[in-house]
């Protein structure tokens, strides 16, 4: 029954005599059925029609709407395998020989960029989510696509977040909207670092000239100065936390994997307490020149007899490998010598 001709249950008033009363424009008009809903694609009439009448059986196949859910959904619900499940289907898709699909999936470069993008989104969106973080991980490892950069990224921010509101606090910022405006302004520093180069002195150019990478640096070593204990405290105490589970070593991957300079922050402070043990495991993590860990060790230990044994050993492990003399692949440290970077351990010691 069309709606114009629809009656109250008593069958003495019409639905369009009621509007008729109330409604601004021709209530007639409004309610009679519109032209493609009488006709169908071949002509025929709206009773031949029957349940194939519909907006979507006009429309062509490839111009329906597709709605569905992305890699990024699930991932942020910590449900890595179902986004991996969306991306095989995609991949089959596209596939030409879907049984030809082998595992570990290998992404084109196209893909693996926006799933690195999505994936990196998604991290530092939820930062402070284990789960999620571990999730996207996982997802890029499921791909065989690098982890290590996002893995070190996201400690990073998470240290600069904790030391911005450890700073608001000792301020007395009651603003409750503090963490959050504190939280996104840390995410949209990471999010706005270069992309990853394809070979390393590329990446090392891009990284020195992005002033986002150089600030998210600062402010790193800043929120790393302030953790308690402090690295040149003397106690017994903060020589165990330098030595074993030293924060500075954040600092130091955080350089490596975006090809910036190194920070030798480390290597100074394990110098200043004469731990020549970590000194030389660090400074052989960090691959550093010879000529640098000369400069170290000339400027820092205060142990003659130590600085002597240590200046000879750098001296031979220059001599026994040439290209170790400020030869390495990795970029240079900043500056080299001692005074290479301002430093707050520097200035105020």
């Amino acid at each position: 029954q069309a709606l114009d001709g629809m009656m109250t249950f008593k069958k003495d008033v019409s639905l369009s005599t009621l509007l008729s009363d109330v409604a601004a424009f021709d209530v007639q008009s409004a309610l009679r059925p519109l032209p493609i809903f009488r006709m169908d694609l071949d002509g025929q009439g709206a009773d031949a029609i029957g349940d194939r009448s519909s907006l979507a059986s006009l429309v062509a196949v490839e111009e329906h709407f597709r709605d569905e859910l992305g890699e990024g959904y699930f991932l942020a619900q910590g449900r890595a395998m179902m986004a991996f499940h969306v991306l095989m289907t995609k991949c089959m898709q596209r596939a030409e020989h879907p049984g030809e699909l082998k595992f570990p999936l290998v992404l084109s470069a196209e893909d693996a960029k926006r799933l690195d993008k999505v994936a990196k989104s998604v991290a530092f969106h939820n930062l402070l989510n284990e789960g999620v973080v571990s999730s996207t991980v996982c997802l890029l490892e499921l791909c065989s696509l690098e982890t290590e950069m996002l893995r070190v990224d996201v400690q990073a921010a998470k240290r600069i977040y904790e030391h911005h509101l450890q700073q608001g606090n000792r301020q007395g910022n009651d603003d409750s909207d503090w963490p959050r405006a504190a939280a996104a302004s840390v995410i949209e520093l990471f999010l706005s670092f270069p992309d990853v180069q394809d070979t390393p002195s590329r990446a090392s150019e891009a990284a020195i000239n992005s002033g986002h990478l150089l600030t998210a640096l600062r402010m790193l070593e800043e929120s790393t100065w302030a953790l308690d204990p402090h690295p040149s405290a003397p106690s017994v105490s903060s020589l165990q936390a330098l030595a074993y589970d030293s924060p500075w070593h954040l600092v130091a991957l955080f350089c490596r994997v975006h090809s910036l300079p190194r920070s030798l922050t480390l290597l100074h402070e394990l110098a200043r307490n004469n731990d020549w043990v970590m000194f030389l495991h660090e400074s052989d993590l960090q691959q550093c020149p010879a000529d640098t860990v000369l400069d170290v060790v000339d400027g820092y230990f205060t142990d003659t007899p130590l600085q002597s044994h240590l200046r000879i050993l750098a001296r031979s492990i220059a001599t026994q490998d040439p290209a170790a003399c400020g030869g390495s692949d990795g970029p240079p440290a900043a500056g080299g010598a001692p005074a290479e970077r301002e430093e707050p351990s520097q200035v105020s010691s």
